[in-house]
């Protein structure tokens, strides 16, 4: 259970007073896909949080025929063997379940949304989607219009649309998704903590930001509901929905939402556990993020980045019992954040203990390449079928972009303000400099590949 000093307000309460008070967050717009190739070396950007959506589940079938291959059996399939193997499997208790109950019956919904997400998963995105449709429309005619069936259809049907540059269609998915979720299984259920979280990610990247940031708090206030007693999840969902703030701009949410991660697991645990040095990390982050504001009020001693980073790395120092390539990527991770800060002296130490680490564990030492910290991609769609853009780029020591220029372009005739987005985020990006020998060096001559999204996707 939660100790009682949890504190009050609730985060999803103090962004909500927040936003009434300031009108509305400026967010930054969805990343578009990576590729890379080998020659020369093309660096892919961070993960970010407004990109995370999860793919759609399996959803079991209780009604399954005897002789229908189970949901389990398509997952161990799609882990092991591949998308077409599973989809042969899903093909398979489809067509077992029209022979059992006939081809018009509403035991087929379920079949067809598992064959709709195997489609999706091969790359086949019509089947899928008349996959769905099909499914919609068995099930609203055995169960009407809020049968439970119809979550998973309108699910993957949202996540397909997103996937496709699809975002208002998406956005209605996810909604009628949401809504099926909270009549079939209440207004606060963890299920629909990732339904909110994809229906944030469509509405930002339709350009309504200030919405997106209202499913955003919805998310957390259902989490606080949902996971009331297990603070280690509450304080994992702080964290993500802190990320999203501090993306977006918003260090006021962005630190609150993240000192309250680690508060939380401070009064459920103890100061000194394993847990808190991602939080506490994400803290000193979002924090660096205030000081660089001009505007902004400076942060109270407890919260300032380098009292989180000597805490995540105390933490860390006394984990040495854990395997050596755990410990390795943790190091890695202090260093990329010190350097992220301007703390180029922490962060070489922290590099060095992560090479040593990696070589102990017989892993190959990860910092000879340099690596992208921050980088904001810009959004790319353009009229007809879209294209691809490569940029060349060198990087100096001390992990700054210099040189960039487009070396690419397919077709050629995109539009030069494709271009310049991305010259420009380019040369505002951070990067985690190679490093050899425990020194930062230069390089020369990396690329990156913009996939640029078409309106007749």
């Amino acid at each position: 259970m939660f100790s009682s000093q949890k504190p009050s307000p609730s985060p999803a309460v103090v962004l909500r007073l927040r936003r009434a008070s300031t009108g509305g967050w400026g967010l930054l717009l969805a990343a578009v896909c990576m590729a890379a190739s080998a020659t020369p070396p093309e660096l892919p950007a961070p993960p970010r949080e407004l990109t995370t959506v999860a793919p759609p589940t399996l959803p079991q079938n209780p009604a399954r025929p005897a002789s229908a291959p189970t949901a389990q059996a398509m997952s161990s399939a799609l882990q092991q063997d591949g998308a077409q193997a599973a989809l042969a499997l899903a093909d398979r208790a489809l067509a077992d379940s029209r022979i059992a109950y006939g081809p018009e019956d509403g035991r087929l919904s379920v079949p067809l949304i598992q064959q709709g997400h195997l489609r999706q998963a091969a790359g086949d995105a019509a089947g899928a989607l008349a996959d769905y449709l099909r499914a919609v429309e068995l099930a609203e005619a055995q169960g009407g219009p809020r049968d439970p069936r119809l979550y998973e259809a309108w699910y993957g049907m949202g996540y397909l649309h997103l996937a496709q540059g699809q975002v208002l269609p998406a956005q209605v998915a996810f909604a009628n998704a949401l809504q099926l979720h909270r009549l079939g299984r209440g207004l606060y259920s963890a299920g629909q903590l990732e339904v909110l979280q994809a229906l944030a990610v469509a509405t930002d990247a339709s350009g309504d930001r200030e919405d997106a940031d209202e499913w955003q708090i919805r998310r957390v206030e259902v989490a606080e509901r949902v996971y009331h007693d297990d603070p280690a999840q509450l304080a994992a969902l702080y964290v993500s929905a802190g990320r999203w703030f501090r993306e977006a701009g918003n260090s006021p949410n962005a630190i609150g939402l993240h000192a309250q991660a680690v508060q939380l697991l401070d009064n459920n645990g103890g100061r000194e556990q394993a847990a808190l040095f991602e939080p506490l990390l994400e803290l000193a982050l979002s924090g660096g993020l205030r000081r660089r504001e001009i505007d902004q009020p400076s942060l109270s001693p407890g919260i300032q980045p380098a009292t989180a980073l000597a805490r995540a790395e105390r933490i860390l120092s006394a984990q040495s019992a854990a395997p050596a390539a755990q410990q390795a990527a943790q190091w890695l991770r202090l260093g990329d954040v010190h350097i992220t800060l301007g703390r180029d002296g922490p962060a070489l130490e922290a590099y060095a203990r992560a090479a040593e680490l990696e070589r102990t564990a017989g892993q190959p030492v990860t910092l000879v390449q340099p690596k992208f910290l921050q980088l904001a991609v810009p959004q790319a769609r353009v009229a007809g079928s879209g294209g691809v853009l490569i940029a060349e780029f060198d990087v100096d020591a001390q992990g700054r972009v210099l040189k960039p220029r487009i070396v690419q372009r397919q077709p050629q005739n995109l539009p030069t303000s494709v271009d310049n987005a991305l010259l420009q985020a380019l040369r505002a990006a951070r990067l985690r400099p190679a490093i050899r020998d425990g020194k930062p060096q230069s390089s020369q001559g990396l690329r990156y590949r913009l996939s640029v999204g078409g309106d007749s996707a």
